[in-house]
């Protein structure tokens, strides 16, 4: 019995590990001064001053619902004059009527955010203080997530898996779709961001927060066209599948919580214990 179905709502994906290429096999429209290093997984990228790095907007991003979550990693520390100095833009799309929708860090204390201007210039954003760099060190990794909705009226920024910004504006309006691309690590006009840039990915829906929360915590690199599927509707012993197109996964058995039936088997508890008791120590 199928338990949700549904198109995959990933649309791109750039590992970066190595190339510009996503995992959709989208090339770059340009890419002139990048580079790689060790990135939070395999490698990342990052574009020189004079460099250009965009992508064609059809088919990989839907202003009207979305997400676009990234890992970064500044190449100097926080307190750094560079990022005082002027914006670094992390993604960046402008049209030609001048609407534009950007995840930039201001030079004004440090702060990341999702923003951008719509309808001849009206202001709409997701910022607050809270998201910070200044205190970063330098090849420190942070993951980001920008959500996006025009039937929901909003625009959220997440860092590190956190909500710190929503709707500062009470709206949301989509830019025009005019232009044929958009702009990772610079902006249009090729002021690059000081930072590494990894693990990229649009969706064409709004992430939720638990979803966010997830995708900053995890221990592995993000994997082709995952599928997020609450657990809560589901009993343990229950034979889960994925199928997409004619190809489907093993069989895999749902054990429920991972506490009551660790595998291999947990020696923090006695056996058949399920929960702890608080331990106070002193000193």
């Amino acid at each position: 019995q199928p338990a949700a179905s549904g198109h995959t709502t990933q649309l791109f994906l750039l590992h970066a590990d190595g190339n510009a290429v996503s995992t959709e096999g989208i090339a770059p429209l340009a890419a002139k001064g990048v580079s790689f290093a060790p990135g939070r997984w395999g490698s990342a990228l990052t574009v020189a001053a004079g460099g250009a790095l965009s992508y064609p907007r059809q088919g990989t991003i839907d202003f009207n619902e979305g997400s676009i979550e990234m890992w970064i990693a500044p190449l100097a520390d926080g307190s750094d004059p560079t990022y005082s100095a002027r914006e670094h833009a992390l993604f960046y799309y402008q049209a030609p009527n001048k609407d534009y929708l950007k995840i930039a860090q201001s030079n004004s204390g440090g702060i990341l955010y999702g923003g951008g201007a719509t309808n001849g210039g009206q202001w709409e954003s997701a910022y607050a203080g809270s998201a910070s760099m200044s205190s970063w060190s330098a090849g420190v990794w942070h993951h980001i997530a920008f959500t996006f909705s025009a039937s929901g009226n909003f625009m959220r920024f997440y860092l590190d898996g956190v909500l710190t910004a929503d709707t500062n504006e009470k709206h949301y309006i989509p830019p025009d779709p005019g232009s044929d691309r958009f702009y990772l690590g610079q902006t249009p006009g090729g002021t690059p961001a000081a930072y590494l840039i990894d693990e990229v990915r649009i969706w064409s829906r709004a992430m939720t927060a638990a979803e966010v929360a997830a995708n900053a915590t995890r221990p592995d690199q993000p994997r082709n066209d995952e599928v997020w599927l609450p657990l809560a509707q589901f009993s343990p012993g229950d034979s889960l599948v994925f199928q997409l197109a004619d190809c489907s996964a093993p069989e895999f058995d749902y054990l429920g919580i991972p506490v009551s039936q660790p595998n291999p088997p947990s020696t923090l508890l006695a056996p058949g214990a399920t929960q702890v008791n608080d331990v106070y120590v002193s000193c």
